[in-house]
């Protein structure tokens, strides 16, 4: 498959690992919407590079991904153990005292979301003021932004299904 434009322009800000907010902003924009039947399944995770205090603190955690069930059933914090498998994380415990907690039970929900000026898939955590919207790059690359309003600037990642 042949990559575009703006996928070409994604690659090579996370290569040099050199962008801003508003340049984020501007490839997310240009992409199209995510249904969530799209989202189902299990995507690997990667931090898109923008200068947000979280860039960095993810990956340090052994961050692997995010997990659609269902609608109603989203895990959205994966990570690595030390052997190599891979668990759900609590997301309270890791943005308020950055403690990774496993735990079996979902902690997110999918929804369609307006934002930007345009309805696309969206993860809503259940016990955090935080958003997560998503934008599609390709059939097996999303565009992700965390939006709250206690972050002073959003935070960018992608995911990939392999």
């Amino acid at each position: 498959m042949e990559m575009t434009n703006i996928e070409e322009r994604l690659w090579e800000i996370v290569r040099n690992r050199q962008a801003d907010v508003n340049t984020a902003y501007e490839i997310f924009d240009q992409l199209e919407a995510v249904d969530l039947q799209t989202l189902e399944g299990t995507w690997e995770g990667s931090e898109f590079p923008t200068g947000h205090p979280l860039d960095g603190m993810l990956t340090a955690c052994q961050w692997y991904g995010k997990q659609f069930l269902d609608p109603d059933n989203v895990h959205p914090l994966l990570f690595f153990k030390e052997d190599g498998t891979v668990f759900s994380g609590d997301p309270v415990q890791a943005f308020t005292t950055r403690t990774i907690v496993a735990t079996d039970r979902p902690s997110a929900r999918m929804r369609k979301v307006e934002y930007r000026n345009k309805v696309s898939a969206a993860m809503l955590y259940d016990n955090l003021p935080v958003i997560d919207h998503y934008r599609k790059v390709n059939d097996k690359l999303l565009l992700g932004v965390m939006d709250s309003k206690w972050m002073a600037k959003p935070y960018f990642y992608y995911l990939e299904r392999g």
